[in-house]
């Protein structure tokens, strides 16, 4: 994982937790007050989750090594991005 896209999966991570536990103490407390504000609050820290665990994908580390010969994931992608850890990629797919 790249600096900038580590720095923003620990963001979104922080993000995540403190959403959640927002929500979680706004539902178990006041839930009668304003459910769907709550209710959106929950949906909320579920979407920063969902953003920093994405954020950790092969597309988003930059790695081209992903996929299997029988599924490939782009291997017109993995002949001219395939960086130098893994050279065979495009041979791998037979290009």
């Amino acid at each position: 994982m790249t600096g900038p896209v580590r720095v923003l999966a620990a963001t979104y991570s922080i993000l995540a937790l403190a959403a959640g536990a927002r929500s979680l103490t706004q539902i178990t407390t006041h839930l009668s007050e304003a459910p769907l504000a709550y209710g959106l609050s929950a949906v909320a820290a579920a979407a920063y989750l969902l953003i920093a665990v994405a954020c950790d994908s092969p597309r988003a580390t930059g790695d081209r090594c992903y996929g299997s010969p029988a599924q490939p994931s782009s291997p017109a992608c993995l002949a001219w991005a395939a960086p130098p850890s893994c050279p065979s990629s495009a041979a791998r797919w037979g290009l």
